[in-house]
C-alpha cells in the first residue's frame, strides 16, 4: 500500500515512521531541512523536502499514484491543507486529516481571538512587554504596534530563514529568541520572568506543541494569554484512530505526554554536573535552571 504524507509535524514524522516499520511505501513531503533534520529516525521511507503548491501537488499525484494521502500538516497551516484537499479532489485520491487535539483553556487570565489581527487590535491598547509565541510566519503584524521594537520578545525555531525573516521586520536582536520546543513549564517561566512578559501571545496547538506548559507558566507569573483561535473546525480522525485504520497498534496509546526539562543546548542534563563559566545575569539565570533540574 503506497501513502504519502505531508508535514514535519511531531505526530507526522511519527505515523511515517510507524507505517514505514510496517511494511508500508512511505513517501513524506516536509517543507524545510530543518523539519527534515528533527524527524524520528526511519527506514524505508522516501523524505521530500521543500513547499510545494496545489498543481504541483496534483502533478506528483498523477505522476505518483498512490492508495491515500495524509494531511499530517500544523493545525494552523490552512492554507497548506486547503491545497492538500484541492489536489486530492482533482486527481480522485483519498483523503485522510490526521488532527491534532487542543487543550482546554483553563488556567489562569486567557482571551482568546479569532486571529493574528484581533490580537494586534487588543494590543494597541494596552501596555507592557509582549512575549510572542506563534513563530515568524504571523509576526509582521505586531510591528504596527507603538514601541514594538522595544515590548515585543519573539520566541522561533533556530533557522536561518525565520531569523532573517525577524530581523528584516525590525525586532531587535537581542528581543529574539531562537530554540526548538516544545518547552516545559519551568522553561516557559523561566522565558516570561527574564522578558518581563505581561503578554503572551500564542495559539492552541495542544499538548504535543506544548501549549499547557505555557498558560501555566504565564498563570503563575500573572502574564495574561492571548490565544489564537485555530482557523476552522476539521473533519478528520485522531492519530491513535488513523493507527487503527491501518492495522498498526500504538505502542504509547493512551500515555501521557510528558516534556522532560532540558537546558537550551539541545542535550539531556538531568543527572549531570555542570560547571558554568561566566559571570553576570545570563549565567546565573543558567544555574536557576539547572538547580531547578536537578543538575549539580
Amino acid at each position: 500500500m503506497k501513502i504519502i504524507i505531508f508535514g514535519g509535524t511531531t505526530e507526522g514524522g511519527k505515523l511515517a515512521q510507524m507505517l514505514a516499520a510496517n511494511g508500508f511505501s512511505v513517501t513524506l513531503f516536509v517543507a524545510t531541512e530543518y523539519a527534515q533534520n528533527i524527524l524520528p529516525p526511519m527506514k524505508d521511507c522516501t523524505i521530500i523536502v521543500g513547499r510545494i503548491d496545489e498543481s504541483e501537488m496534483a502533478r506528483h499525484f498523477r505522476d505518483n499514484p498512490c492508495d491515500v494521502v495524509i494531511d499530517a500538516t500544523h493545525p494552523y497551516a490552512s492554507q497548506a491543507t486547503h491545497n492538500i484537499r484541492r489536489a486530492c479532489e482533482v486527481t480522485n485520491t483519498a483523503y485522510r486529516r490526521l488532527l491534532r487535539a487542543g487543550s482546554p483553556e483553563n488556567a489562569g487570565d486567557i482571551l482568546s481571538v479569532a486571529d493574528v489581527a484581533d490580537a494586534v487590535e487588543l494590543l494597541r491598547y494596552e501596555s507592557g512587554n509582549i512575549f510572542l509565541a506563534i513563530g515568524s510566519k504571523d509576526l509582521e503584524p505586531f510591528t504596527a504596534l507603538d514601541n514594538f521594537t522595544e515590548r515585543c520578545y519573539v520566541r522561533i525555531l533556530p533557522m536561518v530563514e525565520s531569523l532573517q525573516k525577524v530581523i528584516g521586520l525590525g525586532f531587535r536582536n537581542e528581543n529574539i529568541i531562537c530554540m526548538q520546543g516544545p518547552f516545559d513549564e519551568h522553561m516557559n517561566l523561566a522565558m516570561l520572568a527574564a522578558t518581563d512578559a505581561r503578554f503572551l501571545v500564542t495559539k492552541n496547538s495542544g499538548d504535543i506543541g506544548g501549549f499547557e506548559a505555557k498558560i501555566t507558566a504565564a498563570a503563575q507569573c500573572g502574564c495574561r494569554v492571548i490565544v489564537i483561535d485555530r482557523p476552522e473546525e476539521e473533519a478528520g480522525f485522531s492519530f491513535d484512530e488513523l493507527c487503527e485504520q491501518f492495522g498498526i497498534k500504538n505502542e504509547n496509546a493512551g500515555a501521557t505526554n510528558v516534556v522532560d526539562a532540558f537546558f537550551p543546548l539541545f542535550i539531556d542534563m538531568k543527572g549531570k554536573r555542570v560547571l558554568i563559566v561566566g559571570g553576570g545575569n545570563i549565567a546565573e539565570r543558567r544555574a536557576n535552571i539547572c538547580g531547578r533540574s536537578g543538575q549539580k
